[in-house]
């Protein structure tokens, strides 16, 4: 069987969420799942360990260099994904350029999780191959799909 990889924008504030409720299950489930604060081991990056260990707050300590580092970082995984799933409880700008990137550049399904209060949101609405308003069904709907289908997807 094909493994896929997935990309999971979110924004910082959700990071410990996203990690145990969707970054897990998707690894659990054999899906090769790539979240930009956290290793598959489980290990934050050491700009996100400060940050949880209260040391700094979010971007304090980011400088030009560290930003563009961690962004090409990020565009590496999305480009090594066949598809994305962005955990977008509230507007968050790193992850809309991630959407958009994933979706408009190099033609990635991207599935988001959103909030109702979100759902016609135009840019939503016009990069989302589907959106869903809880983790749980978001996961079982990724989870019972086959991975060729998805494969197929891309550049659609």
């Amino acid at each position: 069987m094909t493994q896929l990889n997935c990309y999971i924008p979110h924004p910082t504030g959700t990071r410990h969420f996203v990690r145990d409720n969707i970054f897990k299950p998707l690894l659990e489930a054999g899906i090769n799942a790539m979240n930009p604060f956290y290793s598959q081991e489980m290990e934050p990056r050491s700009d996100v360990a400060a940050i949880d260990n209260g040391e700094v707050m979010e971007y304090q300590e980011l400088t030009i260099e560290l930003s563009q580092q961690l962004v090409r970082q990020d565009e590496r995984m999305i480009e090594k994904s066949d598809f994305i799933i962005a955990y977008m409880p509230y507007p968050s700008w790193g992850s809309g350029m991630e959407i958009y990137y994933a979706s408009k550049v190099l033609r990635l399904p991207v599935i988001i999780i959103t909030e109702d209060k979100w759902k016609n949101h135009p840019w939503l609405q016009s990069y989302a191959y589907r959106i869903f308003f809880d983790a749980e069904t978001a996961l079982s709907f990724i989870l019972n799909i086959e991975p060729d289908f998805v494969k197929g997807l891309k550049g659609l």
